[in-house]
C-alpha cells in the first residue's frame, strides 16, 4: 500500500440474507482472496458462511487528511449458527455498517450484532437494504416507518445517533414489481452511502510502534511460494526478513514477501489488511489465529480476566457454569468463576496476584447503581488452550443453544489480565504468587435453644452433628435484639453452641430468638483451579 494511504476496517453485519454481500459487491473495487462469498459452499446455499474481504478508495475532505483512504469491507455472515465467525472478525473492525432488511426490519441476528458492535465500535451507520422491493406508492411512508422502529430500538445503545442511509444494492429483483425496468439498472443510494461514510467514520489513529501482532483469517500453500496467511495487522509493523511466531503450531519463521491487495510491499503497519508470505510451514496445520513476534504470544487453558455483562443477555451469568469463550477467531468452552474487589482506582481492571478477592456467586450487571466501585472479574479454565496475549479481548457466549429461540446468546466480555498456567510449556511459572486468593463470605443462622445462666446460652441450627466446630471458636455472634457474644465451644454431641455473651445485659435473647454469625472462608486457587491453604477468619469484617 501507498505510503501516504490509511486503511479503515469497516464490518458489514446484519440478519441472514438482509442483503449485506450484495451491498459490498455493488461498492468494491477492490478484492481480496476471500471476497464475495468464496467459500464453495456460498454459493450453493446463497448465504456468506465465511469473512469476506474487499476495499474500494474513499475521497476524504483534505481538512480532515491529506493522505488517501483505502476501506476494506469485512463482509460477516449473518446465519445464527455462525456468531462465533462474526465474533473472530470483530476484533478487526473500526466502524460498522448495521444492514437491515426493510422489508422485515430487526430480526434475531440483528440484534446480536448491534451488540457485537457495541463491544468493538462507537461508529456505525444503519442501512436499510431492498427498498426497490416496496411498491413505488407505498416506499416513502414504509420508509419513514422503519426508520421511526429502528430508531426507537437503538435509544438504549451507542448507536443511538447513528445515521441512516437507504439503498437498493440489486435492483433488478424489483422487475416483480415493475417489469419495464431494465436489468442493467444501476444500484440506489450508493452514492449517499459513501457520502455518509467520508462524513461520519472518522480516520482512526494508527501507529507503527509496540509488538508486532496479526490476526490471520485465511491460509494456504501456493506451490513454489510458500505458506500464505491473510489478514489484519492488530499492532505494531513487521517487514520483509522479520521473523515471525505462529503459536498454534510452535514454529518461528521468516517473513519471505507481503502483498496488499496483490501488490508486493516491504513492510506493513498497524490496520492494514496484507498477505504474508513464508517457508516451510504447514498450511494444512493451520487455519486461522495469531501471528506475532517471538515470545509475544502464549497458549492458555487458565488465565483471569476482566468480567463486564452484556445488558441484554438475560441469563444469569453464575459461577461455576460454561460458556463459550472466544479470542481472535478460536473458540472453546470454558468454565467460570467470577470474583470482585471494591476498588477507587482510575484503572478499573487492574489485578494483582498479591491481593485477596471475594468469590461472586453470579455477575453482576454494570450499571448497578448499589455499588459503583465494585470491579468483577473472572477466571476463565478452558478445555483446549488458547492464544492469549496483554489485553487481548474476548467474548462469552452460548453458541449451544436454540438458534430459533429469540434470545441474546452473547454473556459477558473483558480482557485477559493474567495467565495462570502456560500450556504450550506444560509449566506452571516458578513465582510464588502464582495463585488466586479468593474470599467467600458465609452467613448461617440458628436459634436460642435455652439460656444456661446470665452469660451463657445454647443455640442449635449452627452445624451439623459432626462438624469441626473447634475452628470457629471465638468467633463473633450476633443476636435479633443487637446483643452480641461469642462461640465458647461445642454443646453435647448434636452440633449444638455453647455461646457466651460480650457482656452482661439486661436483654438477654429469650428462647427460640434468632441468633446469625457471618465469617470469612478463605482460599488460594491454583492454575488447575483446585482448591489449597483453605481456612476460615473474621478478621476482615
Amino acid at each position: 500500500m501507498n505510503k501516504n494511504t490509511i486503511n479503515i476496517n469497516i464490518g458489514v453485519l446484519g440478519h441472514v440474507d438482509s442483503g449485506k454481500t450484495s451491498l459490498v459487491r455493488s461498492i468494491s473495487t477492490i478484492l481480496s482472496t476471500a471476497a464475495l462469498d468464496k467459500h464453495p459452499q456460498s454459493s450453493e446455499r446463497g448465504i456468506t458462511l465465511d469473512l469476506g474481504f474487499s476495499a474500494f478508495m474513499l475521497q476524504k475532505d483534505k481538512e480532515e487528511t491529506s493522505e488517501q483512504v483505502q476501506i476494506t469491507l469485512v463482509d460477516c455472515p449473518g446465519h445464527a449458527s455462525l456468531l462465533k465467525t462474526v465474533l473472530g472478525g470483530s476484533k478487526i473492525i473500526d466502524a460498522l455498517l448495521l444492514v437491515i432488511d426493510v422489508t422485515k426490519g430487526i430480526q434475531m441476528q440483528t440484534s446480536e450484532c448491534i451488540v457485537v458492535g457495541e463491544l468493538v465500535t462507537d461508529k456505525a451507520i444503519i442501512v436499510f437494504s431492498k427498498i426497490d422491493l416496496i411498491p413505488p406508492d407505498e416506499r416513502t411512508q414504509k420508509m419513514a416507518l422503519m426508520k421511526k422502529r429502528t430508531f426507537k430500538a437503538l435509544q438504549q445503545t451507542k448507536f443511538k445517533d447513528a445515521p441512516y442511509v437507504f439503498v437498493a444494492a440489486n435492483p433488478s429483483q424489483r422487475e416483480k414489481l415493475e417489469p419495464h425496468i431494465s436489468e442493467n439498472v444501476q444500484p440506489w443510494g450508493m452514492e449517499e452511502l459513501l457520502s455518509t461514510i467520508a462524513k461520519y467514520i472518522p480516520i482512526p489513529e494508527r501507529s507503527h510502534e509496540g509488538k508486532f501482532l496479526f490476526a490471520f483469517d485465511h491460509c494456504f500453500g501456493v506451490k513454489g511460494h510458500g505458506t500464505v496467511f491473510t489478514g489484519t495487522v492488530l499492532q505494531g509493523a513487521i517487514h520483509v526478513g522479520d521473523l515471525i511466531h505462529i503459536p498454534n503450531i510452535g514454529i518461528s519463521r521468516k517473513v519471505k514477501s507481503m502483498q496488499i491487495y496483490r501488490k508486493p510491499v516491504t513492510q506493513c503497519g498497524q490496520g492494514e489488511r496484507v498477505a504474508i508470505c513464508i517457508s516451510r510451514c504447514p498450511s494444512d496445520k493451520v487455519e486461522r489465529g495469531f501471528l506475532a513476534i517471538p515470545g509475544y504470544l502464549s497458549l492458555s487453558t487458565c488465565f483471569i480476566t476482566s468480567a463486564h455483562k452484556v445488558r441484554f443477555y438475560r441469563e444469569e451469568c453464575l459461577s461455576k457454569s460454561k460458556f463459550h469463550v472466544t479470542v481472535g477467531h478460536s473458540t472453546a468452552v470454558a468454565t467460570v468463576t467470577f470474583f470482585s474487589m471494591y476498588s477507587h482506582c482510575q484503572m478499573k481492571d487492574c489485578f494483582s496476584f498479591d491481593e485477596r478477592y471475594f468469590y461472586e456467586k453470579q455477575l453482576e450487571n454494570d450499571d448497578r447503581d448499589s455499588n459503583p466501585n465494585k470491579i468483577f472479574f473472572a477466571l476463565i479454565k478452558t478445555d483446549i488452550p488458547l492464544c492469549i496475549y496483554p489485553k487481548v479481548g474476548f467474548i462469552a457466549s452460548r453458541l449451544d443453544w436454540d438458534t430459533e429461540v429469540s434470545r441474546c446468546r452473547i454473556a459477558f466480555h473483558g480482557d485477559v489480565l493474567a495467565q495462570m498456567h502456560d500450556t504450550a510449556s506444560a509449566v506452571v511459572t516458578d513465582k510464588k504468587n502464582d495463585m488466586l486468593h479468593l474470599t467467600k463470605i458465609k452467613k448461617r443462622q440458628g436459634t436460642v435453644e435455652r439460656i444456661q445462666d446470665n452469660q451463657i446460652l445454647i443455640v442449635k441450627g449452627f452445624f451439623q452433628k459432626d462438624a469441626n466446630v473447634e475452628i470457629f471458636e471465638k468467633m463473633r455472634v450476633s443476636f435479633e435484639n443487637g446483643v452480641r457474644g461469642y462461640i465458647e465451644g461445642k454443646f453435647g454431641k448434636s452440633g449444638k453452641l455453647r455461646v457466651r455473651l460480650l457482656s452482661q445485659s439486661e436483654k438477654i435473647p429469650e428462647t427460640g430468638s434468632k441468633v446469625e454469625f457471618v465469617f470469612h472462608k478463605v482460599f488460594s486457587v491454583d492454575h488447575e483451579t483446585k482448591k489449597k491453604n483453605v481456612y476460615i477468619t473474621q478478621e476482615d469484617l
